[in-house]
């Protein structure tokens, strides 16, 4: 089965050519660019011609941010409960989306705690609708071509003897997701009291496709994750693009641009017409 490019040629190639088809998991703490990581997802989908869908769960998506993140014909689904999630993702799959990201299940509550105060809410029911919404997907998935990401954020466990922070469902994630990747805030720049970038940690933890625990970064902007501008590094990081004073060259001599924005924007203008040559190849592992 194909591979779904993330937008981050690093963590593509880290994957051995993008995210394979089945359930996985991103997680890390907040602000430190999983919504992020899922739309470019979603928006290298949609660019493809495959159908994605967004479950978000954390009120309202930001509107001017996801339209910048991920341009074209994104389906949004606000749901209420754990069950609800997992039955639009289930939905959406056999029905022929490509790509669904659910952001995320840790906000996540089952249709017997909606509404109850916390202390009458049962952590065993959101453990049970979610390992059973999990499951479901993966019995979905298995004779066909999607990916489903599932995001959640990291907390302590408070009865655990090491205190590492962890995926708030790690017990339950570890081994039913395929892949698994952690973010991490490594650095951030403002200019003028305006955000600039954020460098982003993306670590694999676990794959069945790849080599796990490759740790690489992206960059964020205020537009989100720039696919052009990852592939950028990683052609210049490998030799294939050159620099020429304050310019960049490709292989052939040909003048890409004055700053690394001018060629981001040249390669992803290129990429759309279908005349940009230095696409990556991966050599695939066999699941």
């Amino acid at each position: 089965m194909s591979r779904l490019s993330t937008g981050s040629a690093l963590l593509d190639t880290a994957l051995g050519g993008g995210l394979p088809s089945g359930v996985c998991e991103v997680y890390g703490e907040p602000a430190s660019g999983k919504t992020s990581l899922l739309l470019s997802t979603a928006r290298e989908a949609l660019r493809s011609g495959r159908d994605a869908v967004m479950i978000y769960t954390d009120g309202y998506p930001d509107k001017p941010f996801w339209l910048k993140a991920c341009r074209g014909d994104l389906l949004v689904s606000l749901p209420t409960t754990t069950e609800n999630a997992f039955n639009v993702a289930y939905q959406s799959i056999i029905n022929g989306a490509r790509f669904v990201g659910i952001d995320s299940i840790t906000n996540l509550e089952s249709s017997s705690n909606y509404g109850k105060p916390i202390y009458e809410s049962s952590q065993r029911a959101n453990v049970l609708a979610m390992i059973d919404g999990i499951e479901r997907l993966r019995d979905g998935l298995r004779k066909r071509d999607g990916v489903v990401v599932l995001s959640t954020q990291v907390r302590v466990p408070l009865q655990s003897p090491f205190k590492k922070p962890c995926s708030s469902f790690d017990r339950y994630t570890r081994t039913r997701c395929d892949v698994r990747i952690e973010t991490s805030r490594e650095g951030y720049r403002t200019q003028y009291d305006e955000f600039v970038f954020l460098r982003v940690g993306l670590q694999v933890t676990r794959s069945l496709v790849s080599v796990p625990m490759q740790k690489t970064n992206a960059f964020v902007f205020s537009y989100g994750i720039d696919s052009g501008f990852e592939l950028m590094r990683l052609l210049l990081a490998n030799g294939t693009l050159v620099r020429a004073g304050s310019t960049i060259k490709d292989p052939e001599g040909n003048l890409l641009g004055r700053s690394y924005r001018e060629v981001a924007a040249t390669i992803n203008r290129m990429r759309s017409e279908g005349t940009w040559k230095y696409e990556l190849q991966f050599r695939r592992i066999a699941r």
